[in-house]
């Protein structure tokens, strides 16, 4: 039931904000301050701060340090083009199409992931698939890649294999996440997306929780260390809050399991909810 994030890179092609056709390793990456400091009219010396400079190049600094809050990992590549993008609920996320001349993209893929995890980045590669009516099941594989940059903000990319405005190129495709207490429920990121908090498992100090918001707009969350029973249990607690929630229910499709849905009262919420390999597995959309 795990659903992941599916990018399209040929879908998201949006005007460009800023492009490069030569390879920023080439540019002075050093800020330069003035040999002559600045001095006030009470004679005190000051000195001006140093601009964070971005290692794709100074003329993408604000872009990238500006809206994610840090650089990420730079990789050699010939040409790019970069572009500020945001999801449906207006966050930001910046784009990077990287275009490399008769290269193994397999071979450049597994090279970005294995840069971003020397910088910190916690990596994982994944196999994603869903189901296309005119294709059949469809499969590629994506690089995700999180790392805490404060105690309430992260940055996570997924990398993967596109096309760009008809050329093929490694999209990453950057944003922020909320930071909350692994051990505890994501109240803050929860509020972030819609406001206020959902009906909630009592913290036993045993789980352990996973959750982000996904770029497509929806809370997705696994509870580690639950029981058996964790999704009945669930399901008994939206009820007593009237939430509506039907029937385990299955892909018409494929028969994959895709657990039970839940609505709020108001009907501007949905629970998507489940036990899995993994444990129960929580995705929350906001409707309205």
């Amino acid at each position: 039931m795990k659903n992941i994030f599916k990018l399209s890179l040929t879908a998201l092609s949006l005007f460009l904000v800023v492009s490069c056709t030569t390879n920023p390793a080439s540019e002075s990456n050093n800020p330069s301050i003035s040999d002559e400091p600045s001095i006030s009219e009470d004679n005190s010396t000051s000195i001006e701060p140093v601009k964070p400079v971005s290692k794709w190049g100074e003329q993408y600094s604000d872009l990238i340090i500006g809206t994610l809050g840090e650089d990420i990992p730079y990789i050699e590549c010939p040409s790019f083009d970069i572009e500020l993008s945001y999801d449906d609920y207006g966050d930001p996320m910046v784009v990077f199409y990287l275009y490399f001349k008769e290269a193994d993209f397999e071979a450049k893929l597994d090279e970005y992931g294995g840069i971003a995890d020397a910088e910190g980045y916690l990596v994982s590669l994944e196999t994603v698939s869903y189901w296309d009516p005119n294709y059949g099941r469809i499969s590629y594989d994506v690089y995700f890649a999180d790392k805490e940059i404060s105690s309430s903000r992260g940055i996570e990319m997924q990398i993967l294999i596109g096309s760009h405005n008809y050329r093929d190129c490694i999209g990453i495709f950057a944003y922020n996440y909320v930071v909350d207490n692994p051990n505890y429920w994501p109240t803050n990121l929860v509020e972030s997306l819609l406001g206020y908090d959902v009906p909630h498992l009592e913290d036993t100090g045993e789980y352990e929780y996973y959750a982000k918001i996904n770029p497509e707009g929806y809370i997705d969350m696994i509870i580690y260390n639950v029981s058996s029973t964790a999704d009945d249990d669930y399901c008994a607690l939206l009820e007593a809050y009237d939430y509506l929630v039907t029937d385990e229910m299955y892909d018409e499709d494929t028969g994959e399991y895709m657990g039970r849905f839940a609505y709020s009262p108001d009907g501007d919420v949905c629970i998507q909810f489940g036990l899995s390999q993994y444990g129960l597995e929580i995705y929350i959309y906001k409707l309205s």
